[in-house]
């Protein structure tokens, strides 16, 4: 009924297998696809208590679509992945997906560094745009300072002065206060 939703959900959201849908071993040999490519056809949405999962109502033809909302796919134009998350597996996807670490680059400003981190890290498309964007994905209503529990001038936790080029040339003074100094 809606040609641009039709267009949208085919070119955007149709899995496609490739080599990562077999990263394991176990799955290059089984050739199950990490995802679980094709869904299974069901004729109405239900929770499966054996496997905790959501099961989507579907045809045998839509068994490689991925969960989408229309709304949000029509407004945002980008491939998504929408579900339904229940009982214990929500704990350990939040604790996974947050817990991510980039072990193998450290970050800076330089272009070639974020080249360097987005080639050894797989992103979706949301934390790319954030981290490009400079735009923070987690705020708190609360503020954070960092209390030295050493002695007085003992801290080497201290920030350099930003404004370091408009000191004297003799001026012992770069270091910023502390909230012990203050």
């Amino acid at each position: 009924d809606d040609p641009d939703l039709y267009e949208l959900v085919t070119r955007l959201q149709i899995h496609k297998h490739t080599n990562y849908c077999y990263k394991s071993t176990q799955a290059r040999t089984d050739q199950n696809c990490r995802f679980g490519f094709p869904k299974m056809e069901s004729d109405h949405t239900y929770y499966d208590e054996i496997d905790q999962r959501m099961v989507y109502q579907r045809n045998t033809i839509d068994s490689h679509v991925n969960n989408y909302n229309p709304y949000l796919l029509k407004m945002t134009r980008a491939a998504m992945d929408i579900q339904i998350n229940h009982g214990n597996r929500v704990l350990l996807y939040l604790a996974k997906y947050l817990s991510k670490v980039d072990s193998d680059v450290e970050l800076t400003h330089g272009m070639e560094d974020i080249h360097q981190h987005y080639k050894g890290r797989i992103v979706g498309s949301i934390d790319a745009a954030y981290f490009l964007s400079g735009w923070n994905k987690h705020r708190s209503s609360r503020g954070c300072i960092f209390i030295s529990t050493t002695f007085p001038g003992l801290d080497e936790r201290r920030l350099l002065k930003p404004n370091l080029a408009s000191l004297d040339e003799d001026s012992e003074s770069i270091l910023c206060r502390t909230h012990v100094h203050k």
